[in-house]
């Protein structure tokens, strides 16, 4: 039997600068940081006089890393822009610790510790991970955009073991419309200000079982619906709503399928802070 718990966190702090008209720059310092803990437990038999085995791994992650970007636009028109993306992390090691305990036991009490490791320092090697995407705007009230991402999870290395994992790679496409532009988003109707949205992915993931790497895909819809302030007017404050359909997996090959549901609520806050008005 498996079991597993925790993940890994990223707090981050991004930032960028305009070089002319067209290129911008950007960066990422992100903070890792988080537990992931696994049992394994290995019984013979349902019979309470055997004995059972238990494997505890834990291993705890504590650093910071960088992400780079850069980003090219342009305007074709006065109705048309175009945006291209490029991201890229290069590989980067982790300072991480790892704990093991192997216990067996019978009847419920422990009769052997086979294994004990504690605070064992190591590190953890991500691998390099590329992006890229690019993005179509009509008239601000149509958005088109495609992502790919890929990442080369076959050169990672957890506490110098490689567990056999596969390159993972990802293809994304999302669009939002608003049926009123931004120039007359004062004079339109509520639900003409209201940004519709419809998205996609297919993904390769890094698990391969059975000589067979496990897809991931789905869809997504969602809607942004707008944020009054306190003099009762529109600003740029959404709140978002979406729903994700999507499948891990399939039955063929001896292998498993998981058919999920996703819902995701949140708030986009776009305001000025800390403004005092002065009036002459």
């Amino acid at each position: 039997m498996y079991d597993g718990s925790g993940g890994i966190n990223q707090f981050y702090f991004g930032n960028s600068v305009v070089l002319g008209k067209h290129v911008a720059l950007g960066l990422n310092l992100s903070y890792m940081f988080g537990t992931i803990e696994q049992l394994r437990t290995v019984r013979l038999t349902d019979h309470s006089y055997q004995a059972i085995t238990y494997f505890n791994d834990k291993i705890n992650v504590s650093d910071f890393c960088l992400d780079y970007g850069l980003q090219l636009f342009s305007d074709i028109d006065d109705r048309n822009k175009v945006t291209l993306g490029f991201t890229f992390s290069n590989k980067t090691k982790i300072n991480a610790g790892y704990d093991s305990l192997v216990t067996r036991e019978i009847y419920g009490y422990v009769i052997d510790t086979l294994k004990y490791i504690n605070n064992n320092d190591g590190n953890i090697l991500f691998p390099r991970r590329i992006g890229m995407g690019f993005t179509y705007e009509h008239n601000n009230k149509l958005l088109i955009g495609f992502d790919y991402i890929n990442q080369n999870w076959s050169k990672a290395l957890f506490f110098d073991r490689n567990y056999s994992l596969a390159n993972s790679s990802s293809f994304r496409f999302g669009m939002e419309y608003t049926p009123i532009s931004l120039a007359d988003i004062r004079k339109g109707k509520y639900w003409q200000r209201i940004k519709f949205r419809l998205g996609g992915h297919y993904t390769k993931s890094y698990l391969e079982v059975n000589g067979h790497q496990i897809i991931d895909n789905g869809i997504s819809i969602g809607l942004g619906l707008p944020w009054k302030n306190e003099k009762n007017l529109y600003t740029s404050t959404y709140f978002n709503i979406a729903y994700e359909l999507g499948q891990r997996g399939s039955l063929d090959n001896g292998l498993i399928k998981e058919v999920y549901h996703f819902i995701s609520i949140d708030l986009n806050l776009y305001d000025f802070w800390f403004l005092k008005p002065k009036y002459d």
